[in-house]
C-alpha cells in the first residue's frame, strides 16, 4: 500500500490538466514557430533558384560575349594580316618602280652621251 509520503512524491511527479494544457499550448506555439521557419526557408530556397537561373544567364550572356570578342579579335588580327600583305605589295612596287628609274636614267644617259646632246 501507498504511504502518504508515496502520495505526496506521486503527485509531484504527475502534471495536472493545467500543466497539460499549457504544455500543449507551448507546443502548438513552437509548432507554428516551426512552420514560419520552414515557409521562410522555403521563400529563401525559391529566391536562391531565382538567382541561380539569373546567374545562369548572366554566365550565357559574357560565354557568348566572350565569343564576339574572340570573333572580332580574329577579323581584326586578319584585316591587319591584309593590310601588312598590302603594305608589302605597295613597297615591292615601289622598290621595282625604282629599279625602273634607276635602269631608264642609266639609258638616258647612255643616249645623251651617243647624241652628244647638252642634259636634260
Amino acid at each position: 500500500m501507498l504511504t502518504q509520503a508515496d502520495i505526496q512524491k506521486l503527485l509531484q511527479v504527475l502534471a495536472t490538466k493545467e500543466d497539460i494544457s499549457q504544455l500543449s499550448g507551448k507546443i502548438d506555439n513552437i509548432e507554428t514557430r516551426v512552420d514560419r521557419l520552414e515557409n521562410k526557408v522555403d521563400s529563401l530556397d525559391i529566391k536562391i533558384n531565382a538567382l541561380d537561373n539569373k546567374v545562369n544567364a548572366l554566365d550565357n550572356k559574357v560565354d557568348a560575349l566572350d565569343n564576339k570578342v574572340n570573333a572580332l579579335n580574329n577579323k581584326v588580327d586578319q584585316g591587319f594580316q591584309r593590310l601588312e600583305d598590302k603594305i608589302d605589295r605597295i613597297h615591292e612596287f615601289a622598290d621595282n618602280v625604282d629599279e625602273e628609274v634607276v635602269q631608264h636614267e642609266k639609258r638616258l644617259k647612255r643616249i645623251e652621251t651617243r647624241l652628244t646632246l647638252p642634259p636634260i
